[in-house]
């Protein structure tokens, strides 16, 4: 193979700046197609011998390898001895002086680019007219993409579907939420945009195992944060927890599983409930959730009569000791007793305390948090705690009592105040509950924004006691 010392006239088709598919601007859903993303350049490319590509790939490959994303660089060459490497136009002069030590050939080749290379965003930006922003990041519920498409989509919402479908592996159905809500159960009417009418999905959240219709209740992947937040910061092992808009069970779940907290998850939606107590039952936590499917209001007014009845009592009781049996059968909560001296009969093995859940008269008598995760609607609902203020007054002034303070409520709650969204989240629950919070507030948190001027916040306050009982005792200790 003879040196090449002047490069040959071959006619390069300029992509570095155009490197993107054709634009299609006008394609909807009706004529959309994959054989429209074809496009092709060609490009200089180097035949050198096998052994050489090392070489080649070392000394050129800042000033002279072509490289591009999901692209090889080396290609076969006609026969088995040689190599093809793609070479970057401007960078032709360089190359040549490695063709003339190494005997290698310029030539050329064709770079074929289809819709299986394109990515999502390159592949919706060609299609969408300018006026329409691709959609962003979308909310990912196990096997489902959830988008939320405003107007001037309605064109274009199927291709968007059957994009995400084709470009994300782990999605196998893609939906778009609708305008309506339900507004007893809060779950939102859906479309399926692309792939299987499928809503039975599962998801793992902070070690625990979800599964649920997601057409059926209120699920959001993106506040696993705040959940695990709510959690770790403000639950101690062993507490009480009354979760009064459970859902499928994202803060009681967590609670049992990591805090190993009593929690009584309530909520009103049937299908909700149905899951929450599936998910239970499915991350071995029938000892410590005890679901519910009742109103909201009504749960809080009857959450310490709950707590107090003595037959459930006895009941949770039960499961706990069996469960602590279970585990120490199992040797997860028992240590092996040393061996005794050669001939000696086995040393016994060591008994396992009891859980103070394992005994009825040790279970808590008062709850430690609520938790009031609606924040269309939470607010409205805190009416209901000035049922419970004589209740919790008279056991904290109880000196045989083990209740020492007020319970922390968490409400959530939406606001459009962004000069003071903290002090706006306080007022609403004022206003509803008919009381001052200044001193009883604990932590006012921006959860998310979720419009550009309107915000989720989490007001967590101690319940107002009549203030003849802060003489008793300290309540907010």
């Amino acid at each position: 193979m003879a040196p090449t010392s002047d490069p040959p006239a071959f006619a390069y088709t300029p992509f570095r700046e155009g490197l993107r598919p054709p634009t299609l601007t006008g394609i909807t859903d009706a004529n959309f197609s994959e054989s429209l993303f074809i496009r092709e350049w060609t490009v200089p490319a180097i035949q050198i011998s096998r052994p050489a590509c090392g070489k080649a790939m070392a000394q050129l490959r800042d000033r002279g390898i072509l490289t591009l994303p999901r692209l090889p660089s080396i290609r076969a060459a006609s026969d088995d001895e040689h190599r093809l490497l793609l070479i970057e136009p401007a960078f032709l002069q360089e190359v040549a002086s490695f063709l003339e030590a190494h005997r290698g050939e310029l030539t050329k080749q064709t770079i074929t680019l289809d819709y299986k290379y394109w990515t999502s965003d390159q592949i919706l930006r060609a299609v969408l007219p300018e006026s329409l922003d691709i959609p962003g990041a979308f909310e990912t519920v196990g096997h489902i993409a959830h988008l939320n498409l405003r107007e001037g989509y309605d064109d274009y919402k199927k291709t968007i579907g059957r994009v995400i479908l084709d470009k994300c592996a782990t999605i196998r159905t893609v939906v778009n939420k609708l305008d309506s809500i339900d507004h007893t159960f809060r779950f939102f009417k859906m479309e399926v945009l692309a792939g299987d009418d499928d809503f039975l999905t599962t998801v793992r959240e902070d070690q625990v195992k979800f599964q649920f219709d997601f057409s059926r209740v209120y699920w959001n992947s993106r506040l696993q944060g705040e959940h695990h937040r709510l959690v770790s910061r403000h639950f101690q092992k062993g507490q009480a927890i009354a979760d009064v808009m459970a859902g499928v069970g994202p803060f009681a779940l967590p609670a049992a599983l990591h805090k190993e907290c009593l929690v009584f998850a309530n909520d009103l939606n049937p299908e909700s409930y149905k899951w929450l107590k599936a998910n239970t039952d499915a991350n071995h936590l029938g000892h410590l959730v005890v679901p519910f499917n009742q109103d909201g209001r009504a749960f809080i007014t009857d959450s310490l009569a709950l707590l107090h009845d003595e037959d459930r009592r006895k009941a949770i009781a039960e499961r706990f000791a069996r469960m602590q049996s279970l585990r120490a059968k199992k040797g997860l909560k028992r240590k092996r007793p040393e061996a005794g001296p050669e001939g000696a009969a086995d040393a016994a093995e060591p008994e396992v305390p009891l859980h103070p859940f394992s005994r009825t008269e040790s279970l808590p008598r008062a709850f430690d948090h609520y938790v009031m995760n609606l924040p269309a609607s939470a607010v409205t609902f805190t009416d209901a705690f000035l049922a419970l203020r004589e209740s919790y007054a008279a056991m904290i002034a109880d000196a045989s009592s083990p209740v020492s303070r007020a319970p922390l409520i968490h409400c959530y709650a939406f606001t459009k105040d962004m000069e003071q969204p903290e002090a706006d989240a306080q007022k609403q629950v004022e206003e509803v509950m008919g009381l001052s919070l200044a001193g009883h507030v604990v932590e006012c948190h921006n959860v998310r924004k979720v419009a550009p001027r309107k915000d989720m916040m989490c007001l967590s306050f101690r319940l107002p006691l009549p203030c003849d009982v802060s003489l008793a005792r300290s309540l907010y200790t």
